[in-house]
């Protein structure tokens, strides 16, 4: 009884009601299943073409929120005071080395620690998008080294910070969820904002400047150069998409 004028008007019925990003989503959901219900028959509702849903911006115009140490570290003793020990890590890893929390939480510490001491770099093989495996430097030693020895301490004699006894699905609404929760309630909307943080640290400490959406005005060449490196930390191939975590530059906006 689903047609597509029915997920068209559905999709209307969102329009100034929620997010761009999570309207567009819920739309997407209904192609999902419905094209798993038909065996891929199924045409698709484009969320912004049939629904008039606005595009969503992936530029960042405010401060990501975990960019200040003393409420960052506060929720970090929040964390470990509730016992959640591996999303402690989590958080931490994301922060530092720029790490999806997926990536934080499948990385073998124990391994990574030692290719840290040897070579100064750690390699993200678990967890990345499109199983892409990329190679990360060392650029504040002694902090990163210090977390890859905690979550070698937290591991164990296991590979990764995942329990042995459960899935990685398990570990994410268990333990994951429940330190998102606790971040949440220290003003830290989501842990992927730590990779903003992580994004907007390593601008400054690249450029000299601090990052565009937090007021920073590099010149264009140096902001560039900037954005490719940061990018290619995070694990994509298209500097653009650091707007999502440092801003449009001042050039941009103009």
């Amino acid at each position: 009884a689903i047609t597509r004028k029915c997920v068209i008007d559905f999709g209307r019925g969102l329009n100034g009601r929620y997010s761009a990003a999570y309207a567009q989503n819920l739309v997407s959901g209904i192609n999902s299943v419905m094209k798993a219900f038909t065996v891929g028959k199924w045409r698709s509702v484009s969320p912004t073409k049939d629904c008039d849903l606005p595009r969503r911006s992936l530029v960042r115009t405010q401060p990501p929120s975990g960019m200040n140490d003393a409420e960052f570290f506060s929720a970090i003793a929040n964390l470990e005071h509730k016992g959640l020990s591996r999303g402690t890590i989590i958080a931490l890893a994301c922060r530092s080395f720029g790490l999806r929390c997926k990536e934080a939480a499948l990385l073998d510490y124990a391994q990574a620690e030692v290719e840290a001491r040897q070579t100064g770099q750690i390699t993200i093989r678990c967890g990345t998008k499109g199983g892409r495996l990329r190679k990360l430097k060392l650029n504040i030693k002694n902090e990163q080294l210090s977390i890859l020895r905690k979550g070698t301490t937290i591991q164990g004699d296991h590979f990764s910070l995942v329990p042995p006894e459960q899935s990685w699905r398990e570990f994410r609404d268990g333990e994951v969820h429940q330190s998102r929760t606790v971040l949440k309630g220290a003003g830290i909307e989501r842990i992927h904002e730590l990779r903003a943080v992580y994004a907007c640290t390593r601008y400054e400490q690249l450029t000299g400047y601090e990052a565009p959406v937090l007021g920073g005005r590099a010149p264009s060449s140096i902001d560039s150069e900037a954005r490719k490196i940061i990018s290619s930390e995070l694990g994509h191939h298209r500097p653009q998409i650091t707007n999502s975590y440092l801003g449009k530059t001042n050039y941009e906006k103009k």
